[in-house]
């Protein structure tokens, strides 16, 4: 089983079709699951999402698993504790710059901008990652300038076990203009 984690707008739901097609597994887009079967609490207008209840996702997303026979390849920002062995998370992550232009293309809010563009920015969906499943099973990729063939091809050898994946920390590798640009961006969207 393979998670394809990461903020929203990097890139992980074309990229885990592609990875299920190419592993000839499931591909489940876990948002849209919790939506389907009605794995909510409630909805939070303000940040147009619904809240979900971990409880019975982690539950159903469970006994989900114990059913298919086939891998399973999950799209997710939202990470599932399960017990199951084989467990890989792979983080795709993207310069906090193009995904402040491709979260505005899609029209988030202002919150919603800041949250995500921040979010990626200090590496929460990997910090994660690593907290629930241990350094070993976590891997990061760094999608900046890449097309989804690239990126599925970079999956493939994660989990072959022929890369550690990418080392991405934007706080060390911003510099100059545009980290400048990126903070100035923040302070105008507060």
């Amino acid at each position: 089983m393979v998670f394809i984690a990461g903020t929203p707008g990097v890139g992980k739901t074309s990229v885990g079709k592609h990875l299920a097609r190419t592993l000839k597994a499931k591909f489940l887009d876990l948002p849209e699951y919790v939506k389907q079967e009605k794995l909510y609490i409630g909805y939070d207008k303000v940040s147009r999402a619904y809240i979900v209840d971990e409880r019975r996702l982690k539950k159903r997303l469970s006994s989900l698993l114990e059913l298919v026979e086939e891998d399973i390849v999950i799209a997710t920002h939202l990470l599932v504790p399960l017990n199951k062995s084989g467990v890989r998370v792979i983080v795709l992550r993207l310069n906090p710059l193009a995904l402040l232009s491709r979260l505005k293309r899609r029209n988030y809010t202002r919150n919603k901008l800041v949250e995500n563009v921040e979010a990626e920015f200090l590496g929460v969906t990997y910090h994660e990652a690593v907290e629930l499943y241990g350094a070993r099973r976590v891997r990061q990729i760094n999608t900046t300038g890449l097309d989804i063939g690239k990126t599925v091809r970079k999956c493939m050898l994660i989990i072959r076990n022929k890369s550690k994946g990418d080392y991405v920390d934007w706080m060390r590798s911003l510099r100059g203009e545009e980290l400048d640009k990126l903070l100035k961006t923040f302070a105008s969207l507060r």
